[in-house]
Parts: C-alpha cells; sequence; structure tokens
C-alpha cells in the first residue's frame, strides 16, 4: 500500500482505510517524509507491519497522539514518532505507542517528547520491544501494567522522562 496524504490529521479515509485494509502478512511502508497526525491510529489486523524508515509521524493533539497496536502479531518498525504537549496527561490516547495484546512488536522506533508514557503495554503477553529510542515524554518511557506477561525490552534507550525510564506496575491491590 502507498500512502498518497501526509495530512492524516484531517485525512481519515487515507490512514484508516490502509491500515483496515490490510490483510495477515501484508505491510504498510510509508515513504521518508513527515506525517501530521491529529488522532489516534489504530492496527488492529493480525499478522501485519506497519514501517517507515524515515518517516516521521508528527502529533498535533496531545490526548490523541497514540498509535494503537491491537492486532495480534502485529509489528510497528522504524518509524520515527515526534510528541505534542505541555502538561502531562493520563489518558492511554496521550501515549505513543499503545501495545494491547498478543504476540505484538515494537522495533526500532524512535519517540521524542509526548504528553504521557512513550510506550504504554497493557495486558500484553509475549511482546518485544526492541532496538526502541525514547526521549522527553512527560511520563514513563516505557511503561508496562495490566497483567501483561512475557514482555522483552532489549538494546532500547530511554533518556528525559518525566517519571520513570521504564515502570513496571500492577496498581492492584495486596489481599
Amino acid at each position: 500500500y502507498e500512502i498518497v496524504s501526509r495530512d492524516w490529521s484531517s485525512d481519515v479515509c487515507s490512514s484508516d482505510l490502509a491500515l483496515d485494509n490490510l490483510q495477515p502478512g501484508q505491510r504498510l511502508v510509508l515513504a521518508p517524509g513527515n506525517y501530521r497526525v491529529g488522532r489516534v491510529l489504530a492496527v488492529r489486523r493480525e499478522q501485519v507491519t506497519v514501517s517507515g524508515y524515515d518517516a516521521t509521524l508528527v502529533a498535533s493533539d496531545p490526548d490523541q497522539q497514540a498509535i494503537q497496536m491491537t492486532g495480534a502479531y502485529s509489528t510497528l518498525v522504524g518509524l520515527t514518532l515526534k510528541g505534542t504537549g505541555t502538561q502531562r496527561l493520563e489518558s492511554a490516547t496521550s501515549a505513543k505507542v499503545i501495545v494491547d495484546g498478543t504476540g505484538i512488536q515494537v522495533l526500532d522506533v524512535t519517540i521524542e517528547g509526548g504528553a504521557s508514557a512513550g510506550i504504554f503495554v497493557s495486558r500484553g503477553i509475549g511482546i518485544a520491544l526492541v532496538g526502541d529510542r525514547i526521549s522527553g515524554t512527560l511520563a514513563d518511557g516505557i511503561h508496562i501494567t495490566g497483567g501483561s506477561q512475557d514482555v522483552l525490552v532489549q538494546n532500547s534507550s530511554v533518556t528525559a522522562t518525566g517519571d520513570d525510564m521504564v515502570g513496571i506496575v500492577s496498581y492492584q491491590r495486596d489481599s
């Protein structure tokens, strides 16, 4: 698939259509360049890859800047994600990448800034976060919670965050 519009903040159809039309085993490759994004982008399909070396997604809405990875065994690779926000937010959609599912990989992704966490993993099973570079988030660089299991964080760097570099928490009360 080729992405024609680089303004995903107003061109909902182009991005959603491209992401939702992917079939298992297919890739969506973003050409090098900057893409303006003003809402959450959802990768819901199983076994798909979204990649974009030298492609930068620039967020324009602090509370709607996430790439939401829920498709089992899906992969996000090679993108640069530039966040926005000057006040720390608590919503999941204010994170740069949300991982909620099984077998999801986030590989060689660069995250610069953002109103909350860089990568937010909740209810993830068998997750790989490898070679990622995260800086300047207003909350944790990587936040793992929600009963997530078997999460690999390898060869990644986290700097200049507003909270923990890597946070692993349950938020469940001891009984």
